[in-house]
């Protein structure tokens, strides 16, 4: 049965029979859903009961209070063993005042939990299409230095694990040519600083072999004072004369 907009009115109602059940629930117009109910019915139909309410939910909520009370004279679908009077007892309690009520509440927390759950549905979409965006450029980002040190698309493909045509479709993306151009320059840098550190390598060999071999002049090449060249004359000392000795007393000899 199609159910009726949220904010419009209805009516919970009681339909009797001659076989002493009774039907329940909610309809815009409870004398015309009786008409209809009677034109497949056996037996004669009677509304014993009709309450009319500003709002659908309001009738729902009270209409499934009614049934969970009369759960234990429950035969089939919407028909209970039970007098109109019992019914009209069941609208009647707190029970079924409050439960309008409760229905809201438990709507206003199901809305929580579906906005919650939405949210999180599509923060996990965000996240599995960012993840990814993200391996795709790192994969071109691979397939451009790949590419820019030399290796070819079959070689390509093969360290990315992908096919061949799928390398030709990504080299044709509009961003891939800057990719590959950038990736290009960091490899000739990497590979000048690579020579530079072969080279101060080579030097210090170089040097430590002259070292193990010559050690003089390897002191001499890292103490220029030590050099013979670069050694400082030394000062001339002045030549002091022939030495005099001391003047002795005269001897008298008897």
């Amino acid at each position: 049965m199609r159910l009726l907009a949220p904010d419009s009115v209805a009516d919970v109602y009681a339909i009797t029979c001659e076989l002493g059940l009774t039907k329940i629930g909610v309809a815009a117009d409870a004398r015309e859903r009786c008409r209809a109910l009677q034109v497949g019915s056996p037996v004669l139909l009677e509304l014993a009961g009709c309450y009319h309410f500003r709002s659908s939910r309001d009738a729902y909520a009270i209409a499934a209070d009614v049934k969970r009370q009369l759960a234990d004279r429950h035969e089939r679908g919407s028909w209970y063993r039970a007098t109109p009077q019992e019914v009209r007892h069941a609208i009647g309690n707190r029970s079924a005042r409050q439960a309008p009520r409760e229905a809201a509440e438990a709507r206003q927390a199901a809305s929580v939990v579906e906005a919650q759950a939405k949210r999180e549905r599509a923060e996990g979409v965000r996240v599995r299409r960012r993840s990814r965006a993200q391996v795709r450029r790192e994969k071109l980002r691979a397939l451009a230095r790949l590419l820019a040190s030399g290796s070819t698309r079959r070689a390509a493909a093969r360290a990315l694990g992908v096919d061949e045509r799928t390398i030709r479709r990504w080299t044709k993306l509009p961003g891939f040519a800057a990719e590959l151009e950038k990736a290009r320059e960091r490899h000739e840098r990497e590979l000048e600083r690579a020579l530079q550190r072969e080279r101060k390598r080579r030097e210090r060999n170089a040097w430590r072999r002259f070292a193990r071999r010559n050690p003089e002049l390897w002191a001499e090449a890292r103490n220029p004072d030590r050099r013979p060249e670069l050694r400082p004359e030394p000062k001339p000392v002045p030549d002091p004369g022939p030495k005099r000795g001391k003047l002795l007393p005269p001897i008298h000899f008897q």
